[in-house]
């Protein structure tokens, strides 16, 4: 299983956990993967705002640079982020415990 595999894996298991936990988990698994790339591709647009915001306009830059080509390993990433965010695993833990908060709400004023 490659890094990129894994990652993804990582952010499936935190969304299907988010929709359990806002009371989704009587959706089929046919729904709910209808759902899981549109909340997978939130969760990462929000953690690359997150780390963005932590760059200074060169760092901002080169973090937009690692993207444009299509062949990005997850270890180019995750050494661009230890020297330019240090903290990035927190703050891509904390970026989804607030997507998980503001999903719940939006679900709860949906019922």
């Amino acid at each position: 299983m490659t890094q990129q595999s894994k990652q993804f894996s990582f952010l499936e298991s935190r969304i299907y956990a988010m929709m359990d936990d806002a009371g989704l988990s009587a959706m089929s698994e046919e729904t709910m993967n209808q759902f899981l790339p549109q909340f997978v591709a939130e969760a990462e647009r929000r953690i690359g705002l997150a780390y963005t915001a932590l760059l200074d306009e060169s760092g901002s830059d080169a973090f937009a640079a690692l993207f444009e080509g299509e062949d990005i390993s997850q270890d180019e990433i995750k050494a661009f982020l230890e020297q330019h965010v240090p903290q990035y695993q927190e703050v891509a833990q904390k970026t989804l415990e607030a997507f998980a908060k503001e999903f719940k709400v939006a679900v709860a004023e949906i019922e």
